[in-house]
């Protein structure tokens, strides 16, 4: 229960796009589209309405983190789950991303 001198943050409705997720997958030769849904230094989900293949190496792009060399171990309907080699790389992207995302919602929370 929130006191009376305490003011809840207003809620839309729907999400907000969140800048800082927006990414493109290379497979295949093909430019992809692709939402990061989630990171980590193991792998990350993206969604995508693009058919990907389990097994299919990829490489994941993010406007602030870089690139990153991945393998489809999941595929859902909206989207894939992707593996990353273990090692700095990971690491350095998965911090890098949840950064930007983290940045990206800051700034609009200052912006409203």
């Amino acid at each position: 229960m929130i006191s009376n001198n305490i003011r809840e943050f207003p809620r839309p409705h729907a999400a907000p796009a969140r800048s800082g997720r927006f990414c493109t997958l290379h497979a295949a030769g093909v430019e992809i589209g692709a939402s990061l849904r989630d990171v980590s230094a193991a792998g990350a989900f993206v969604e995508t309405g693009h058919a990907l293949h389990i097994d299919e190496q990829v490489v994941l792009s993010h406007p602030l983190a870089g690139a990153i060399r991945a393998r489809v171990v999941r595929v859902g309907r909206d989207g894939a789950a992707l593996r990353f080699a273990v090692g700095e790389d990971a690491a350095t992207f998965a911090l890098a991303s949840l950064c930007a995302g983290m940045t990206a919602a800051v700034d609009s929370a200052l912006d409203a």
